[in-house]
Parts: structure tokens; sequence; C-alpha cells
């Protein structure tokens, strides 16, 4: 899935992923989709995949303590100092509030002076089935 929304960007070099291999339920794969879209969006825009020299690293996993929480992370920093936009629009509401609260979870975003960080915690109830064949990839 996270390669299918970056395809069209042609830069699938820069992309590393990492983390077990995992189904997704339809409501997860449907908002993942939906904030990969913007994140790729917005990187073609303003960071890696509009030619930037950089990497983006996409890493996601579930952790086990009292309750089983799927994590992922989608970073990306680029070789140059990059300016933060100036306004929330959108996009922001898509990975901080849209994509987070309908798996019932929490996303929030990181900025830095050579990128940002997104992070996803969502209940690993959205993680229907453990196969070594399908990936979030």
């Amino acid at each position: 899935m996270l390669l299918a929304q970056l395809k069209p960007f042609g830069s699938e070099e820069r992309i590393s992923m990492s983390g077990p291999s995992v189904v997704l339920g339809p409501n997860a794969v449907q908002h993942l989709g939906i904030a990969f879209h913007e994140l790729a969006t917005n990187s073609a825009k303003y960071g890696v995949l509009a030619g930037v020299s950089g990497q983006i690293v996409v890493a996601w996993g579930i952790e086990t303590a009292e309750t089983k929480l799927f994590r992922l992370t989608w970073s990306e920093t680029v070789h140059s100092k990059i300016e933060k936009v100036a306004h929330s629009g959108f996009g922001t509401v898509v990975l901080t509030r849209v994509a987070p609260q309908a798996m019932g979870g929490t996303g929030w975003i990181q900025h830095h002076p050579n990128g940002l960080v997104w992070t996803l915690e969502a209940p690993a109830d959205l993680v229907e089935t453990l196969s070594a064949n399908s990936s979030v990839a």
C-alpha cells in the first residue's frame, strides 16, 4: 500500500521501510492510504520527493504492554534546511485527526529544521492477522 502511494513520485530508492508483515483491516487501509498520500504530496512539494537530497524512513510495529499498540512513523530528513510551512491546512487535519481517530488512535507531527516525523499510534485491533506474505508496504 505504501509503495502504491509513492510510485507516482518515482523516488523509491529514497525510501526505506521496516516492520513486521501485517495485514491491515479495511478501515486502516483506507485511512493509512489517505495519510501516505498526504505525506507523499507534501514531500513532493517541499521535501525529499521534490528532488531535495535526503531520505524517507517508514517503520511500524506492534508494541505489547498492557494492551497491543500499532505504531507507525514516517520520518523524512533532507540534507538541507527546509522552511516550515507557515500555516496548517487540510493535510495536518488528515494526519493529526482524521486518520488516527478513524482507527481509534492518535497522530502527531514533529517538525525539525531538516524535515519532519509523523507518528501514528492505534490499538492493534486494526491488525487482522500476521502473515509472512503481506505487509503495510
